[in-house]
C-alpha cells in the first residue's frame, strides 16, 4: 500500500464516465494505506468536487486549496484527503453507498450551481439556431422538418466546448434519441435532426 497517491486528472475523468465512485472505492481500499495521503489535483468547482470527496462512506479529512497556474486562466483544485480518526481501520467503503452520494452531489450541482439553461444561454441559442437556420436555407441541403437543424449543429449550438468534451456527439445522439422517445416525439429515437422547442427542453431536463 503507498503513503501517497496523486491524481492528476482521473478524478474529473471518472465523474464524466460515471465511474468515480469505482475510482475512490479502489483508492481508499487497496491503494492507500491506513495513513496515507491521496492529493487530487482537478479543474473543477471545488464547490462541486469537495462534496463529492467528502462523502462520509469514505472516511477522509479533506482539505481544499486553491492553485494558479502560469498561463492557464482557469484555477485549478488541490484537495488533500486523510483518512479520519474515527475511519481508521474498519470496512471498505461500499461503492453503491458511495455512488449514490456522488450521484446526488453532481446532479445537485448541475440543478443549483451550474444549470444547462439559463436566461441568457436561451437568449444566446434561439440567436444561434436562427442565424444557422438562415445559413443552411441557402444550400442545396436535403429537406429537413421547418426549424429543424441536423443533430450534429445543434450539438455545436446548445453544448460549450467543455460540455461538448463531456457529451461527444454520439453520446449526445443517443442521449437526445431517448430524450425524444419519452417525450413522445414520432422521430425519435434515431432522429437527425432537432427542433429549437426540443433543444430547450432537452436542456431543461438536463437541469
Amino acid at each position: 500500500l503507498a503513503d501517497l497517491v496523486v491524481d492528476k486528472g482521473m478524478l474529473d475523468c471518472a465523474i464524466v464516465e460515471h465511474d468515480a465512485a469505482r475510482l475512490l472505492c479502489n483508492v481508499r481500499s487497496w491503494l492507500l494505506s491506513p495513513r496515507g495521503v491521496y492529493v487530487v489535483v482537478s479543474f473543477r468547482k471545488p464547490e462541486l468536487l469537495v462534496p463529492v470527496l467528502s462523502c462520509p462512506e469514505l472516511g477522509w479529512e479533506v482539505r481544499h486549496t486553491a492553485l494558479r497556474l502560469p498561463g492557464v486562466e482557469q484555477q485549478a483544485s488541490v484537495c488533500v484527503m486523510r483518512r479520519a480518526e474515527a475511519a481508521a481501520g474498519g470496512r471498505p467503503p461500499d461503492e453503491a453507498v458511495v455512488g449514490r452520494h456522488i450521484g446526488a452531489v453532481v446532479d445537485r450541482w448541475y440543478r443549483e450551481e451550474s444549470p444547462l439553461l439559463t436566461a441568457e444561454r436561451e437568449q444566446q441559442l434561439r440567436a444561434g439556431w436562427e442565424a444557422a437556420l438562415a445559413r443552411l436555407s441557402l444550400l442545396a441541403s436535403a429537406a429537413m422538418p421547418e426549424g429543424h437543424l441536423p443533430l450534429r449543429e445543434a450539438w455545436e449550438l446548445m453544448l460549450t466546448c467543455e460540455e461538448r468534451g463531456e457529451l461527444p456527439a454520439d453520446e449526445f445522439a443517443a442521449d437526445v434519441g431517448e430524450f425524444l422517445g419519452r417525450a413522445g416525439a414520432a422521430a425519435a429515437p434515431g432522429a437527425a435532426t432537432l427542433g429549437l422547442a426540443q433543444a430547450l427542453a432537452y436542456l431543461q431536463e438536463q437541469a
